[in-house]
């Protein structure tokens, strides 16, 4: 995850994404097990766990982004998610990553209190000129 932090923080996300955009396509065999489902659990709950035990606060954005890369080389089709509300007279940003448009490991309310944009930040496509 340091990666994905030192590499938006370097070059901005439109290279980040390219840069994800070419390991999405490296050979992958999921090594969890169950359910499309459960493998996304598990693997969101992988992603907090290591931001957690970093000696820094990892933003939410580096962090939706390796959960959906991790996601992705699993075949399941992840998005990553951006969205804004104004709290307190100042503008909050939060990223998170949805399955089948369901946030992945956010508190029940989080993602409905922020506002999302109409497309899925991950789409290279919408980035690369």
């Amino acid at each position: 995850m340091g990666a994905a932090d030192l590499l938006l923080k370097a070059v901005g996300l439109r290279r980040t994404l390219r840069a994800f955009d070419r390991l999405v396509g490296l050979p992958f065999k999921p090594a969890l097990t169950g359910s499309e489902a459960e493998r996304a659990a598990t693997t969101a709950w992988l992603v907090h766990t290591t931001a957690l035990s970093r000696p820094f606060r990892m933003n939410c954005l580096p962090r939706a982004l390796v959960l959906w890369w991790l996601l992705v080389r699993q075949g399941i089709p992840g998005q990553v998610r951006v969205g804004v509300r104004i709290e307190k007279g100042r503008l909050d940003g939060h990223a998170w990553v949805e399955l089948r448009e369901k946030p992945l490991r956010e508190k029940a309310d989080l993602a409905a209190a922020f506002q999302a944009f109409d497309s899925d930040l991950a789409r290279i496509d919408r980035w690369v000129e």
